[in-house]
């Protein structure tokens, strides 16, 4: 964690202290905010996604350790983490509740239930092609758009129950592609 540019708490791009969790450990950088597993038995391993959801909690997609690890938002202190089918990279909330983990070595992607702590299967694995999916979002036309990494497609499923749209909405990318981003130009002129 680093102060931000308009922080009057701390010179902006400063790191910030230590939260109290791991304060006096050795072989932690400045700034550190969760450490690694190497450190702490809750640290982490391989971070491929980290956000934060509307609970004020940190969700970190912990490729390595096959789960997604769940951390105070505010003191860094482990909470709990969510096993995963394996290898779990993208990570997105949809509403309050609704976490969606995709599962690169499983070709899969997950829903867990906040609010009932379960997971579900909500994208069956290699459904409509689905291999190593990356990156995903909602495209607000009832399309759940994944970047499935292997077979360099772009898939769409429809959003209600993750069933296979007929055909890759984009094919045969040149590269392995890895992010989505949904841009709303709804209001753009």
């Amino acid at each position: 964690r680093f102060f931000g540019p308009g922080s009057t708490a701390g010179l902006p791009g400063s790191p910030m202290p230590l939260p109290d969790s791991i304060k006096g450990a050795k072989m932690v950088s400045p700034g550190t905010f969760i450490p690694s597993a190497e450190h702490f038995a809750d640290g982490l391993n391989m971070v491929r996604k980290a956000l934060f959801g509307r609970d004020g909690r940190l969700y970190v997609a912990d490729r390595d350790a096959d789960c997604v690890m769940i951390y105070d938002g505010k003191s860094g202190r482990y909470l709990s983490r969510i096993a995963t089918a394996s290898k779990p990279i993208h990570l997105l909330f949809r509403g309050h509740d609704e976490l969606y983990i995709g599962c690169g070595d499983a070709d899969l992607v997950l829903k867990y239930s906040l609010q009932h702590a379960t997971t579900s299967v909500f994208i069956a694995a290699k459904a409509g092609g689905l291999k190593a999916p990356a990156g995903f979002a909602f495209g607000g036309d009832g399309f759940f758009y994944v970047a499935s990494r292997e077979s360099r497609q772009i898939l769409r499923y429809q959003e209600a129950d993750g069933r296979a749209d007929s055909r890759p909405f984009i094919d045969k990318l040149k590269d392995n592609p890895e992010f989505i981003l949904r841009v709303d130009n709804s209001g753009a002129k």
